[in-house]
């Protein structure tokens, strides 16, 4: 958060990328938002109950049901505290049109 503080006043202006669990909470996300003022976007990465599946075994993931219900309850919270941009991704097609999506708003 200090680096967003940061780069917030820096008159050049920045575009910060973060992902993941630990900073993909509402108290980060609404402190981010007042620093940036209020330029905040997010995206949720959605994709089938399969796909999940498929990933988290071949991740090794050994996350029990309850820690993942858990995260689906953060995001569906989080998604009607702030403003998100859901996408799919459930392809590499898919991921080839996120990848331009995002070089978009930082280049």
């Amino acid at each position: 958060l200090k680096l967003v503080k940061e780069l917030a006043n820096d008159p050049f202006g920045w575009t910060v990328i973060f992902e993941g669990d630990r900073l993909f909470n509402a108290s980060f996300l609404e402190q981010c938002r007042r620093i940036s003022q209020d330029c905040l976007t997010c995206w949720v990465l959605e994709v089938s109950d399969e796909t999940k599946k498929l990933r988290h075994a071949d991740r090794g993931d050994t996350q029990d049901e309850t820690w993942l219900k858990g995260r689906e309850t953060k995001v569906e919270r989080i998604t009607k505290a702030f403003p998100v941009k859901k996408r799919t991704h459930e392809t590499l097609d898919d991921t080839d049109k996120l990848v331009k999506e995002l070089l978009k708003l930082i280049l």
